[in-house]
């Protein structure tokens, strides 16, 4: 009877241990799960900075498109830049607030934050917006042959809103 209780205890602690190693395993991938939102959230909030920065350093272009004075070759470049680098941003803002991983789809209708502030962005400098409208219809011109939907519903939705901003 003895050496059957020693091994109902010794299978007992065996069972506890194996529970005890899986919560453990579970708690690490939790963790290593939170790090790994952290670094993304880090990463994509260093590419805000970054924008910004690089529109406040730009800021004599940016007004000079804002007042469609005549740009340079240079400053036409730098104002499409700045363009394209807030569409990108008020891109990845919308899939960030909505915790999206590569491959899922977006709810821009959820996601109206960033596009309405690129919008009113757009609404504000003419010449920007003048330069979205160009890229977005070179975009979709190559979307259209290639089947490729892309940012098609993030443009709408940002063509809305800029519609409800000139009314």
């Amino acid at each position: 009877m003895k050496s059957t209780n020693w091994k109902a205890v010794v299978e007992s602690i065996g069972i506890l241990a194996i529970v005890a190693s899986l919560i453990f395993v579970g708690l690490q991938i939790q963790q290593e799960r939170r790090v790994a939102s952290s670094q993304v959230n880090m990463a994509t909030l260093e590419t805000i900075v970054a924008i910004d920065t690089a529109m406040s350093e730009h800021a004599d272009v940016w007004v000079k498109a804002r007042d469609m004075q005549d740009l340079s070759e240079a400053e036409t470049q730098i104002v499409q830049n700045l363009v394209h680098m807030a569409s990108s941003k008020a891109f990845f803002e919308a899939m960030a607030s909505q915790r999206v991983r590569s491959g899922d789809s977006i709810d821009f209708e959820r996601a109206r934050g960033p596009i309405m502030a690129f919008a009113v962005l757009l609404h504000e400098n003419v010449g920007a917006r003048k330069v979205w409208a160009e890229k977005v219809a070179k975009e979709e011109k190559y979307y259209e042959k290639t089947g490729n939907l892309g940012p098609t519903h993030f443009n709408n939705i940002v063509r809305d809103y800029l519609l409800l901003l000139q009314n």
